[in-house]
């Protein structure tokens, strides 16, 4: 029951954003300045997009330096006692929950049946 409201869910939020990209599309009219009277997707998707990919590699690069660097480091690391580096992972590990697909589900498992989304 649960997946199906939650499908519901996500097709109402679909249908709502391209009703709002049909509203704006038809607001804004042609290059004559006459309203748009039909509305195809795949015609004005382009210029509505809001978000542009720009593929790079330089912090791939930088990633890879920093990590080889390390290795050129390890006398340094060395010196760092364990238990600080298992602090400060475990942190990490901690601080990194909130956010994370896969413990929200777990989480969903212990929530009680009254406070669930319906």
């Amino acid at each position: 029951m649960v997946m199906l409201n939650t499908l519901s869910f996500q097709t109402d939020s679909v249908d709502r954003e391209l009703k709002n990209f049909k509203d704006a599309v038809l607001q804004e009219g042609d290059e004559e300045g006459r309203l748009a009277r039909e509305f195809d997707p795949r015609k004005h998707i382009e210029a509505h997009l809001p978000v542009r990919v720009n593929e790079q590699r330089l912090s791939n690069l930088l990633q890879s330096i920093l990590v080889g660097g390390c290795v050129g480091a390890m006398p340094v690391i060395r010196m760092i006692p364990t238990s600080v580096l298992w602090g400060y992972f475990a942190y990490m590990a901690i601080d990194s929950l909130p956010g994370n697909q896969f413990w929200e589900r777990i989480q969903l498992l212990f929530i009680t049946e009254s406070r669930r989304y319906k």
